[in-house]
């Protein structure tokens, strides 16, 4: 009886793990603030295509250099979402929205301040910047813990 618990609970154990490594795998039920206060969750996001969300700082030289990379490039990002999230004050990511995508032609591009430190609780740990990228299919493709350059985020955006 006693081989039949351990037994049991080392299966149930395993299917705990499974269960939480799966859910990393997808993306994340996420909802920040946009840049009025309202709450802005996943469901926002359109379905069908590639996600890449970017946890940046608008004080942050590389997280700028990322920004110009995908602007470069943006015809390229036109049916991918871009959510970039921080935990800045609103200003500072509007000014930053405004310095590297002002007249930009990309419709699915969101600017989300994180206002109750949950980024990490849905994605990992973060440090500015740190790239995460879901296929079509919204299933974990990659992460970069650095900036990267924009090529680098289409192929994995685009991969299977």
């Amino acid at each position: 009886m006693k081989n039949f618990i351990l037994f049991y609970a080392f299966f149930a154990l395993l299917g705990i793990f499974s269960a939480s490594a799966q859910s990393k795998q997808k993306l994340p039920n996420f909802t920040f603030d946009d840049l009025n206060g309202k709450p802005f969750s996943y469901e926002r996001l359109q379905k069908g295509i590639p996600t890449v969300v970017v946890f940046f700082d608008p004080y942050c030289d590389h997280c700028a250099k990322e920004a110009d990379w995908i602007r470069q490039m943006e015809n390229s990002f036109k049916n991918i979402n871009l959510v970039w999230v921080s935990t800045e004050e609103v200003a500072a990511i509007t000014k930053f929205k405004n310095e590297h995508f002002e007249g930009s032609i990309l419709k699915k591009i969101y600017f989300l301040k994180d206002s109750k430190y949950r980024f990490d609780s849905y994605f990992g740990y973060s440090v500015a910047p740190t790239v995460y990228v879901y296929n079509k299919a919204g299933n974990f493709v990659k992460s970069f813990d650095k900036e990267t350059v924009a090529l680098d985020l289409l192929k994995a955006a685009n991969s299977n």
